[in-house]
């Protein structure tokens, strides 16, 4: 089957529709985030994406998609054994190093 621009907008205007009357789950408030042109985290997309992917969990009940082979599967938010990022001391003092300086920057600009 093949998209039109105009046929796209519709199937999506009518998803919001849909998602926003349906069960509270993750996922739901970044996706309708998404569609307000909102800026998501990446794990906020990996929430919007999955509950999009189980259709805005329709039939009333929040849980694992079992689907292992999509590559998002180990983030999913209802998975038992989420995947969890192991870092060494030295790429946390980055990380830790890299947001200081972003908050100083803002507080800088915030200043100005």
């Amino acid at each position: 089957m093949t998209w039109t621009t105009e046929g796209l907008s519709q199937h999506y205007a009518q998803q919001r529709e849909q998602w926003a009357t349906n069960t509270k789950a993750i996922g739901k408030e970044e996706l309708l985030d998404h569609f307000k042109g909102i800026t998501n985290t990446r794990q906020d997309a990996i929430k919007a994406h999955c509950y999009q992917c189980m259709g805005g969990y329709g039939d009333g009940e929040a849980r694992d998609c079992r689907n292992p082979p999509c590559p998002l599967y180990p983030y999913h938010p209802y998975n038992p054994k989420k995947a969890k990022m192991e870092l060494s001391d030295e790429e946390r003092k980055k990380i830790g190093d890299r947001l200081a300086k972003g908050k100083a920057s803002r507080k800088a600009a915030i200043k100005d």
